[in-house]
């Protein structure tokens, strides 16, 4: 998988490690795949993203409102219609129209969510910047046999906060973790991808030793 150097200028080395995995970069739609402007766009806008997440937390945690993380958002449990509950949650509330003021461009800006395949819309409420998060970890949200037919969603940061908006998640990891205000559901379809991760592909090789 190799990047245009582009893309690779000054970029952040954990980002470039997401474009470099085995089972990400393949995923990715042709028309990004060969596109050098589009990786390109996509991987120095998601970079710079994950550059400023620490700053920007300190920011909030000094009291500053204006920057990424804003005012503190309740959202109080709900019922879905197939009655689930929806737990209340609190947290800072994603400024992504923030972002043009930096010019980083939220529609370029990568997020990943584990979840269970749907040919239909459903919620998908929660989701990350941290795309190892999703490949390696959340053993306790998705345990067993349900990550056995788990997949990774890849979508976008403004197209995930068309569900009236972001606060962000308090179970954040090295990127940005965030759930989603409304209770309005996602077609898997659209989704920039949907992969089904091979774990085999970073199996060690097996090494016999000589005596």
């Amino acid at each position: 998988m190799n990047l245009p150097e582009k893309a690779m200028e000054n970029a952040n080395p954990f980002v470039l490690e997401y474009f470099q995995d085995p089972n990400l970069f393949p995923a990715l739609p042709e028309e990004i795949r060969n596109s050098e402007e589009r990786l390109t766009e996509i991987v120095q806008n998601t970079s710079r993203f994950s550059d400023l997440i620490h700053k920007e937390r300190q920011k909030r945690w000094n009291g500053d409102l204006t920057g990424l993380l804003g005012e503190e958002v309740q959202v109080p449990e709900k019922e879905h219609a197939d009655g689930r509950t929806r737990h209340a949650e609190d947290g800072y509330r994603v400024n992504v129209d923030y972002l043009k003021t930096i010019n980083i461009d939220a529609s370029k800006v990568l997020f990943f969510r584990l979840t269970q395949p749907s040919d239909e819309p459903k919620p998908e409420y929660y989701w990350t910047s941290d795309y190892f998060e999703v490949l390696r970890g959340l053993d306790a949200e998705i345990p067993g046999e349900q990550r056995d037919h788990a997949v990774i969603l890849v979508s976008d940061l403004e197209t995930i906060s068309g569900n009236e908006g972001l606060i962000q998640d308090m179970n954040d990891d090295q990127g940005l973790s965030v759930r989603q205000i409304g209770t309005g559901s996602f077609d898997q379809k659209k989704a920039i991808a949907r992969f089904k991760p091979d774990h085999d592909l970073y199996d060690e090789p097996e090494i016999t030793l000589v005596i």
